[in-house]
């Protein structure tokens, strides 16, 4: 009995140290897994991070260039409308100057006119004094009917 005893404690024992041995090695596994994960998540997160930081850095970058393309479309549409204002500014002093030129030489027409027709009843007055009245009824007198 005692080798039976002692066979069974060699078996047992042996079943323990293979059972140790696999308990080893599957923690040994586990552990190296759970590292590894570990590690995906570090990279993970590490990674995420860096996203996050291009992605901010580049919003940044996409306003800031937004902010100076709408500084300068500003721009350039206040220098259109300046020109345009200009240009208005311009256009409305030719229309005056125009008018204004118009209405002078209206002005100047009318004067003319009014000096023809005064100078045409001044010669006509002067033609009217020079000529004498057109004697058109010649009576015979009384003592001069024979002639």
């Amino acid at each position: 009995d005692a080798a039976q005893l002692e066979a069974e404690n060699k078996m047992w024992e042996a079943k323990e140290r293979e059972q140790n041995r696999l308990n080893d090695a599957r923690n040994f596994l586990m552990k190296q897994v759970l590292e590894g994960r570990e590690e995906q998540i570090r990279r993970k997160e590490a990674r995420e991070i860096d996203e996050r930081k291009y992605f901010a850095e580049q919003a940044e970058f996409d306003k800031e260039k937004f902010l100076k393309d709408e500084e300068v479309e500003k721009k350039l549409l206040e220098d259109r409308k300046r020109v345009i204002q200009l240009q208005k500014e311009d256009l409305i002093q030719q229309i005056e100057e125009k008018r204004r030129l118009r209405k002078e030489l209206k002005q100047e027409e009318y004067i003319q006119n009014k000096r023809i027709d005064a100078f045409e009843r001044e010669h006509q007055k002067r033609l009217d004094q020079q000529a004498g009245k057109v004697v058109l009824n010649h009576p015979i007198k009384q003592c001069q009917w024979y002639n």
